[in-house]
């Protein structure tokens, strides 16, 4: 028969299991900080380290998380000056050639004398409308200066350019086309226009 100490001792340990058994289980990961419930904790010869919650309800330093997050902004960093560089080299939208000419109308005299009269050299053309069309149908337009002269900015390849009709000149030049490279400065000179006088 046991002894009245024996069964005493016996129902303690049943009890206590009991009790531990009733205890709500922590999750494998909770670490001391959680088990404390404090922000911040410090182990012998150690210094303090913040703990932060995670929605799951479990803690952990800061470091242990934040390397990913670290690694993601450099992938991301990285990525944003690929695009930069990408987008900064020039592509064949931005090539460009330019043609450049003086408009003029003559004659201005009735005679013509030899030598040429100075006062009887064709006169500049201001304000005269000139258009380039590409090959793909774009439209450049400009307009000439007081002195005769423009500049138009195309892109390479075949540009046909069309003189404006100007008030009190009997006809505009004929069109020109021209085919132009890349970076390419065409000068097409003087472009007369027809004053009827003869």
């Amino acid at each position: 028969m046991p002894s009245h100490r024996g069964c005493q001792a016996a129902g303690r340990r049943l009890a206590r299991e009991k009790e531990r058994a009733a205890r709500p289980r922590r999750p494998a990961s909770v670490g001391l900080a959680s088990l404390l419930d404090v922000e911040d904790f410090e182990l012998p010869g150690r210094p303090a380290r913040q703990m932060r919650t995670h929605a799951t309800g479990t803690r952990e330093r800061p470091g242990l998380a934040r390397r990913p997050r670290t690694m993601r902004r450099f992938l991301f960093i990285g990525l944003v000056s690929v695009l930069v560089v990408a987008c900064s080299q020039p592509g064949p939208e931005d090539a460009s050639a330019t043609v450049v000419g003086r408009l003029v109308a003559g004659p201005t005299c009735p005679v013509e004398t030899d030598p040429p009269d100075p006062a009887c050299e064709p006169r500049p053309v201001a304000d005269a409308e000139i258009v380039a069309t590409s090959e793909d149908g774009a439209e450049i337009g400009t307009r000439s200066e007081e002195d005769g002269t423009f500049r138009l900015t195309v892109p390479p390849g075949e540009v046909t350019i069309v003189f404006g009709e100007v008030e009190g000149l009997l006809m505009a030049p004929d069109q020109v086309t021209v085919v132009l490279d890349d970076d390419e400065t065409l000068d097409l000179g003087e472009i007369a226009y027809d004053t009827g006088i003869r």
